[in-house]
């Protein structure tokens, strides 16, 4: 099991959703959870295996528009000796 924490502040402004996408290997997203500018957390169900190439559709913050102070996740790489693997995430204004 792998875990991170993006740390993205109020300088990159509010978001209204987030998507996540696999790079280099396929990733089990085991737990998602953003924690707002105030304080509040928000556990995203993402839960699922992501294939390397994949993304996620929109995922709608609570509350919409929103400062993030920082996203973490709790995630498994499948060891298929196919690459590394990364989780990239993307805000939408």
């Amino acid at each position: 099991r792998d875990r991170d924490v993006i740390h993205v502040g109020r300088r990159e402004g509010t978001f209204r959703a987030i998507k996540l996408r696999a790079i280099g290997n396929d990733i089990e997203m085991l737990d998602l959870k953003v924690i707002y500018g105030n304080g509040e957390v928000d556990d995203i169900p993402v839960r699922r295996l992501m294939k390397a190439g994949t993304e996620t559709p929109p995922l709608d913050l609570r509350g919409r528009d929103r400062l993030i102070q920082s996203v973490q996740m709790v995630y498994r790489a499948r060891p298929n000796y196919r690459g590394q693997a990364t989780m990239q995430i993307y805000g939408l204004h």
